[in-house]
């Protein structure tokens, strides 16, 4: 049996209009429910405003920023502010990260819980990278922040990694920290890391041999790097130049001739020099034959009684 053009287009506009009362609908209900929970976050029971919140925050709705920021008091009297304050605001997409930030104690500092809170959070406070990022340029702020970019995970990688060329040294150095506190997951910097190596400020070359280290044998790439560095003008890089090739093991065989040079006490590097070539050099094998042949060459050259 067929449908005459008029009934179809009868029963099309009858299920559109239905579609746009279904909608109308929804649209009434989550409205419904966000007034609801935007009038819940004040409630004396503390669990009806954190209920109240985390669905605000499913809801991405900016109009419940003000009050949650209300909820997390920053002033010194407040030792406990609710933590998951700025874990609901995080989800809340670029509005509720700014808002985040924006919870200082009075001397300007971003509270500390916030920085405990989006630890706890993980990978869940990707979002916060950036700005994360931007607090390395905070005297105040900037170990806390390459502190919580560990907590993380590898999507921090890539602006960490980008920031070792940042204009500021105290933004390098902490990315190579951070980097380094990340361990074998931070691999994909490596590269960069070569760059670091030869930064002009000796706290930003030294910061990149400790993450060098850190990361272990994935940074095999960076052995001919962390040979150069036995030789910088800096006695403290030589040291953790050192001591991050002995972290990457017996893989790193190809720097047992510039170990054994660095023994030498003028060298600034001969203790973590050796400590490094036990842990490369296992058997000290080779090791041991490059000593005897530098004695014999020693005694060649003394002159003859």
């Amino acid at each position: 049996m067929r449908t005459s053009p008029g009934k179809r287009i009868t029963l099309a506009t009858a299920v559109l209009a239905a579609a746009a009362v279904a909608g109308t609908v929804y649209l009434l209900r989550d409205r419904f429910v966000e007034e609801w929970c935007l009038w819940r976050l004040g409630s004396a029971d503390r669990i009806e405003r954190r209920l109240a919140a985390e669905r605000l925050g499913e809801m991405r709705s900016a109009r419940a920023i003000p009050g949650l920021v209300a909820l997390f008091p920053t002033d010194y009297a407040s030792e406990c502010p609710p933590r998951w304050v700025p874990q609901v605001l995080v989800k809340m997409g670029a509005p509720g990260i700014e808002a985040v930030f924006g919870l200082r104690r009075p001397d300007g500092r971003v509270h500390p819980d916030v920085f405990e809170a989006l630890r706890e959070l993980g990978p869940g406070a990707r979002q916060a990278i950036p700005a994360l990022v931007e607090c390395f340029g905070s005297a105040d702020d900037g170990l806390e922040a390459a502190h919580t970019l560990v907590w993380l995970g590898p999507e921090a990688i890539p602006p960490l990694t980008r920031a070792l060329s940042a204009a500021e040294v105290e933004v390098r150095a902490l990315a190579a920290y951070a980097l380094g506190q990340m361990e074998a997951v931070a691999a994909l910097a490596v590269p960069a890391f070569l760059g670091a190596l030869k930064d002009p400020e000796e706290q930003v070359r030294k910061k990149a041999a400790e993450a060098l280290g850190e990361i272990g044998p994935p940074a095999l790439d960076a052995v001919p790097g962390l040979i150069a560095a036995l030789k910088d003008g800096g006695e403290e890089v030589r040291e953790t130049a050192a001591e991050a090739l002995g972290k990457i093991g017996p893989s790193a065989r190809a720097a047992i001739p510039a170990l054994v040079d660095a023994l030498d006490p003028e060298s600034g590097a001969g203790s973590r020099a050796a400590e490094a070539l036990a842990q490369i050099d296992r058997d000290g094998r080779a090791a041991a034959a490059l000593l005897l042949r530098k004695l014999a060459d020693l005694r060649r050259d003394e002159p003859r009684k």
